[in-house]
């Protein structure tokens, strides 16, 4: 009898240590972070003479469902077109997922490139994952990295961020711009 208690509390123990684990990551099923007024297909921001629009075709994708995020640039001044000079392109992208606590930048190459903007017609820019990251960044870090380089994510709330980044081409004394808007939704196992 002794021994058949011994194993009974032995095996208790395996498994309360098997959970202790589990008790610190996030389980993305059960946790909820982003509210409903959050959940919208778009948003938009002016600086100046430029709007910067975000724009999700859902409120809520499927695991491992295409996301279609996208951000159009426009110029909205008086001029009927203006060059402005940015790094490979004026638009960048950022995501966060929330209940795993990531954020991941955008890494973009920085040639100095001109793009011809005419007044109100904006230019599209697709998101795709352009982040980093490295062994030092944690193996959770690293494989949820890998997860969203072909733009099919798993279950979570996330953020996408838009960030414009330009200068007026060949006008010195102009400053620069830097402005962003973000987009969030929901990804799940069944559509809704």
């Amino acid at each position: 009898m002794k021994k058949l208690v011994m194993i009974v509390i032995f095996t208790l123990l395996l498994s309360a240590c098997g959970d202790a684990g589990q008790q610190n990551k996030p389980n993305p099923a059960t946790s909820s972070v982003l509210n409903k007024e959050e959940l919208v297909l778009e948003n938009k921001v002016t600086e100046g003479d430029f709007e910067l629009a975000i724009y999700t075709k859902k409120t809520q994708y499927a695991i491992n469902e295409l996301i279609d995020v996208y951000a159009e640039l426009t110029y909205i001044g008086e001029l009927e077109e203006v060059e402005i000079g940015h790094a490979m392109r004026p638009v960048g992208f950022s995501i966060m997922e929330h209940t795993r606590d990531f954020n991941i930048g955008g890494v973009m190459a920085e040639p100095y490139m001109v793009t011809l903007l005419k007044q109100n017609k904006p230019i599209q820019y697709k998101y795709s994952f352009s982040g980093g990251y490295s062994s030092a960044d944690g193996e959770e870090y690293v494989a949820f990295a890998r997860d969203l380089q072909d733009n099919q994510l798993p279950q979570g709330e996330y953020t996408i961020t838009a960030v414009a980044s330009f200068n007026i081409h060949e006008q010195e004394s102009e400053p620069s711009y830097g402005f962003k808007t973000s987009i969030s939704f929901i990804v799940s196992k069944g559509k809704k």
